[in-house]
């Protein structure tokens, strides 16, 4: 049986009642470098803002597919979407 490693990332909503932690963009880095020194095969994001979906399919796009639309009825706005390694999945469709 194959074994794979699955992780679940909260990216944080951007919202300006963040406080110290009002500078989402500034985690962009960290959430690269941890999600490639950790390497999971399938990755579950929570609260991934269009902003930030569009960062994880540039930086992470040569490794990962990054699928998922937003909850509004115009599929915009925060999503909840996953990414899974290209080299071990293939979406279906």
């Amino acid at each position: 049986m194959a074994k794979y490693s699955i992780m679940t990332f909260n990216a944080r909503y951007h919202t300006g009642g963040d406080g110290q932690y009002k500078l989402h963009p500034c985690r962009y880095e960290y959430i690269d470098e941890y999600l490639r020194e950790n390497a999971p095969d399938v990755i579950g994001f929570q609260e991934i803002e269009g902003k930030t979906q569009r960062m994880l399919e540039e930086t992470l796009g040569d490794k990962y597919l990054v699928v998922g639309l937003g909850r509004l009825k115009n599929f915009t706005d925060e999503s909840n979407c996953i990414a899974f390694r290209r080299d071990k999945f293939k979406l279906l469709s």
